[in-house]
């Protein structure tokens, strides 16, 4: 019996849907998308695994940050420093789900500061086809 020759490899999942999933868990999860491929070569999703990486490391940055001033802070800020960190966690994991949203709209929405590196990342980037 003749053996059936291998199909051609096709996507696991639309790029739109891949570019969203890049920001689930974050650092993880958009490094996890630049390595995969074929994801690695769209550039839909290649953007959205590195502005999912820059936010994880933003969103780490200011918690250390806001850790570190209730440390010094007199106790008096402290009620005010962690009521800042509840509202700034609450905007933190807002702009994470509008940053998925966007990303499964298939739109490359620029987060403030993060976005044009992505976007650098992205046009420095040699795709090949």
């Amino acid at each position: 019996m003749a053996e059936d020759p291998p199909s051609p490899p096709r996507d696991v999942m639309p790029d739109y849907a891949a570019a969203a999933l890049s920001y689930t868990l974050g650092a993880v999860t958009g490094a996890l998308f630049l390595i995969l491929e074929p994801y690695n070569k769209n550039r839909l999703v290649y953007f959205h695994a590195w502005q999912s990486i820059y936010y994880s490391a933003a969103g780490f940055l200011l918690y250390v940050l806001c850790v570190a001033a209730v440390m010094v802070v007199p106790w008096a800020v402290v009620a005010l420093v962690w009521f800042l960190m509840f509202f700034g966690t609450l905007a933190l994991v807002g702009m994470w789900f509008w940053l998925m949203y966007q990303a499964y709209q298939g739109k490359r929405w620029k987060a403030p500061l993060i976005g044009p590196l992505a976007q650098h990342r992205v046009a420095h980037h040699s795709f090949r086809e």
